[in-house]
């Protein structure tokens, strides 16, 4: 998914707004039926797995409010007006309306009940190696497809968008 161009216009030059739109590409996976999900919260406190944004899907109202997040949080790292440490962190914080991180942490992060998760990274980040990783933990990914709003991603088509 790329930061939409409204988001570049503050920038200096051309030249600024490509790079940071080239270092912006963000790409997902949902892992279904997590298994030991207690387990898989541990590991990520312990920082076992791979560096991303790690959420809850159930807890995601549609795929508009996942971009939407996600927009919101590289156009606040861009502009330096993040309230976390970490683009990953800025974008959990960026689902939800409170201004608590801890709460949106609470509120759409993995916890011991979650069963299905999505996982959110950058794509200049990425390497095979670390989808292979998390598949041995999580089971099997499936893409998301970040760019197309009327994905029936959330079990139902998102009409007029």
């Amino acid at each position: 998914m790329k930061i939409p161009q409204l988001a570049t216009l503050r920038s200096n030059s051309q030249e600024d707004v490509a790079t940071f739109e080239q270092d912006s590409e963000v790409i997902g996976w949902e892992f279904r039926d997590i298994q030991e999900p207690s387990r898989l919260l541990q590991e990520l406190k312990t920082d076992t797995l791979p560096t991303g944004c790690y959420l809850d899907k159930e807890k995601i109202e549609s795929m508009f409010h996942l971009q939407l997040a996600i927009t919101k949080a590289l156009m606040n790292v861009r502009n330096q007006k993040q309230k976390t440490h970490s683009i990953y962190s800025e974008m959990l914080y960026c689902l939800g309306t409170d201004t608590k991180v801890s709460h949106a942490f609470k509120m759409f992060g993995i916890s011991s009940q979650s069963k299905h998760c999505v996982v959110l990274m950058l794509e200049k980040e990425f390497k095979p190696e670390i989808l292979e990783m998390l598949q041995k933990r999580l089971g099997t990914a499936q893409d998301i497809e970040l760019e197309d709003r009327s994905s029936d991603f959330f079990g139902i088509a998102l009409q007029g968008h």
